[in-house]
């Protein structure tokens, strides 16, 4: 079983649980008291501020997003929050609490049975973490530009 196969099993785990995975998401997001100005947004609204960030992971874990994109996508985003007067924090902790939805699924389906299989989700977990490093560093310097 190659990355490959490991990336489609979490690409279809995701995409099977992605309603459930979007509510858990909006309803982390309202509660939180880190996430204060997204409390004030439709539903509807961080469904599709959620489905933004968790097709550009999908991409990412296909490999039809490389760094660049990352880079480009997340720093306007950035800008965009800012604009929208968001605190960087608030963008900051949105973004984590999609990780960790996504992550604890991701766990918790535990699509491995052998050691081989295990690393290989050990290295997909690297993937998710590496895209979020990325996603939020971007976001925070989109973020900085506008707030100068």
């Amino acid at each position: 079983m190659g990355k490959l196969i490991v990336s489609k099993n979490i690409i279809d785990l995701l995409d099977r649980h992605n309603e459930d995975l979007t509510k858990k998401w909006a309803k982390l997001v309202r509660n939180h008291p880190g996430t204060v100005n997204y409390q004030n947004y439709s539903e509807h609204k961080l469904f599709t501020r959620y489905r933004r960030v968790y097709l550009d992971l999908l991409k990412w874990l296909s490999e039809d997003l490389d760094d660049e994109g990352v880079a480009n996508l997340y720093t306007t985003l950035g800008k965009e929050r800012c604009l929208e007067g968001f605190k960087l924090s608030e963008v900051v902790q949105a973004l984590l609490l999609i990780r960790r939805v996504l992550w604890f699924e991701i766990e918790n389906e535990s699509l491995m049975d052998t050691a081989l299989e295990l690393n290989l989700q050990i290295e997909m977990g690297d993937r998710v973490t590496a895209f979020f490093d990325r996603a939020i560093f971007y976001t925070a310097q989109g973020f900085e530009s506008v707030a100068k």
